[in-house]
């Protein structure tokens, strides 16, 4: 349901928080922690369909904020975990493949 991909290595403290949190939540999450290029994480995960992906780079980790790339394509900045958190049980309620943010 949801892929975190840290934007560099110091960045995988917060994304395995992150993925802590989505998990007490019974959401699945893989933490993309392999030390390679952000846009090849990003095209790996387009390819295998992933609903959710989570960018997780400075700006995200000083605001606790998430970046969220949608497999739709759309794009949403600075949301709060809660948001994203209540937008994804709502989608696994309803049996949606995709949610809305």
């Amino acid at each position: 349901q949801i892929m975190i991909i840290p934007v560099s290595d110091r960045h995988l403290e917060y994304a395995s928080l992150l993925e802590r949190v989505f998990q007490e939540n019974d959401i699945r999450v893989k933490l993309e922690a392999r030390s390679e290029r952000i846009g090849n994480k990003i095209r790996q995960a387009q390819g295998m369909r992933i609903p959710c992906m989570v960018i997780v780079g400075d700006k995200e980790a000083s605001n606790n904020t998430l970046s969220v790339r949608l497999r739709s394509g759309a794009q949403v900045n600075d949301l709060s975990l809660d948001i994203l958190n209540n937008a994804v049980k709502k989608a696994i309620l309803d049996k949606e493949a995709d949610f809305k943010l």
